[in-house]
């Protein structure tokens, strides 16, 4: 089970993570934004071209990523005898367009380890499929014909259907054992320059392959 990146100070992760974040999405005043949590902060995208991605079941702030994708980040800290544990860190991907807020989740990798949730029988970090994606037709999930004279309230917004929302529980384990013959859940931790890594080579991979598949 992975057990959290203990820190003096969020600002310790989340500044070199914002040098990554600018690079890579190229916006040069992309910041983080604190909010309150349980025994803790959270932390997610903030700046001047940040918009708000509602899927039906979440809202998350998202920076555009490349053509209509959108990147959103976010991590949660927790007070640890006077200092800080950043116990989870999210990466999703939406796609839509930047005028609809009704936007369609691809992908999203994870790394969780408050064990109130019941986390020690995923594997961490791990990725999350969200299978309704259609990346021919992202902004008409059902397939219905465009309309002639545009209307924002003729745009189709995603909607959920039990099968998509169980299977959108499957953890896919980013690093494993199994060669090895360890067939249990594999849980890494991260010291602070290997969660730099592990975030850099999420969004770079994601990236890639969402461009491989068009």
């Amino acid at each position: 089970m992975a057990t959290g990146l203990v820190v003096n100070k969020p600002g310790n992760i989340n500044n070199r993570c914002l040098t990554v974040l600018k690079r890579l999405v190229g916006n040069p005043k992309l910041g983080f934004e604190k909010g309150l949590v349980p025994q803790g902060e959270s932390y997610t995208l903030s700046g001047p071209e940040i918009i708000i991605a509602d899927d039906g079941h979440r809202q998350q702030k998202v920076v555009r990523f490349f053509k209509n994708y959108w990147l959103g980040v976010s991590f949660i800290f927790i007070s640890h005898g006077g200092k800080h544990k950043l116990t989870n860190a999210n990466i999703i991907v939406f796609k839509g367009e930047a005028f609809n807020p009704s936007k369609l989740p691809v992908l999203r990798a994870e790394w969780a380890c408050q064990h109130h949730i019941g986390n020690g029988s995923h594997a961490q970090p791990h990725w999350h499929s969200y299978s309704n994606f259609d990346s021919q037709n992202p902004f008409n999930p059902k397939g219905e014909p465009a309309p002639t004279d545009f209307n924002p309230e003729d745009i189709p917004s995603y909607e959920r259907t039990p099968e998509l929302s169980k299977m959108e529980k499957f953890h896919y384990a980013m690093s494993s054992k199994w060669q090895e013959g360890d067939l249990n859940n594999h849980c890494i931790d991260f010291s602070k320059d290997s969660f730099i890594h592990w975030l850099e080579g999420c969004i770079e991979y994601t990236k890639n392959q969402l461009e491989y598949v068009g």
